[in-house]
């Protein structure tokens, strides 16, 4: 018998969405074949957008006192970042002037720019519309996409990044001003960003598409 909270999963999601996701993975391993890129050097990850904000106080903690306060900054503000989990490549973290299209696109040739001898980069993410817009700019700069099915956000492994960074934020002290939420979301990424039992059961779930080569490193654990 078990006791836990229930993962939430939106009805709109399709039944067969898991086996759209496996679809697209099979057809961009073989569209990288047929197009004679070494897949050994094709670099895999996982991106999304998040917003954070500096007045979020939903930190919970033991105490042997009751009614306890924590003082806390309520001044409204947030900033955006553009996430990269890498399966085989570098994560990375860049904080967005915006949310528009031109930001988004730097963002993604930096993030291709820090990968070591990689000659594509192959990127997870949902089909909002300023990601399905790049398709055409992603094949002329080697960067691919494949798009996670609608309402499926527990198939991208970096929604589990962003839920570790938010609640460990929540342990640091006040942020007073924006530089801080910045620096303190960065070193919060910094904890996570490496860790790859994030990934572990989607691995284990879809590791068997990429036809006969492994994109994540053989002497990782998996811990």
């Amino acid at each position: 018998m078990y006791f836990y909270k229930p993962r939430p999963r939106d009805y709109h999601r399709a039944e067969e969405a898991p086996e759209q996701l496996r679809q697209r993975i099979k057809a961009t391993v073989d569209a990288i074949q047929a197009m004679g890129i070494d897949p050994e050097r094709v670099k895999w990850g996982f991106s999304d957008e998040v917003a954070a904000q500096r007045h979020v106080n939903n930190a919970r903690f033991w105490a042997f006192e009751p009614h306890l306060c924590r003082v806390v900054n309520t001044d409204r503000g947030s900033q955006s970042f553009f996430g990269f989990y890498g399966l085989n490549a570098i994560s990375q973290l860049v904080t967005l002037a915006d949310g528009k299209t031109e930001a988004i696109t730097e963002a993604l040739l930096w993030v291709k720019s820090q990968q070591t001898d990689g000659a594509a980069l192959i990127i997870f993410w949902d089909n909002a519309t300023t990601h399905t817009a790049l398709n055409t700019w992603g094949w002329e700069h080697r960067i691919f996409f494949i798009y996670i099915p609608a309402y499926s956000p527990d198939l991208n492994p970096i929604e589990k990044i962003w839920k570790g960074v938010k609640r460990w934020m929540t342990e640091q002290s006040m942020l007073k001003n924006m530089d801080e939420l910045v620096s303190v979301f960065h070193a919060g990424f910094d904890q996570f960003k490496d860790k790859l039992s994030f990934i572990k059961s989607w691995w284990e779930q879809y590791g068997e598409e990429f036809s006969g080569y492994s994109p994540m490193p053989v002497s990782n654990t998996l811990q």
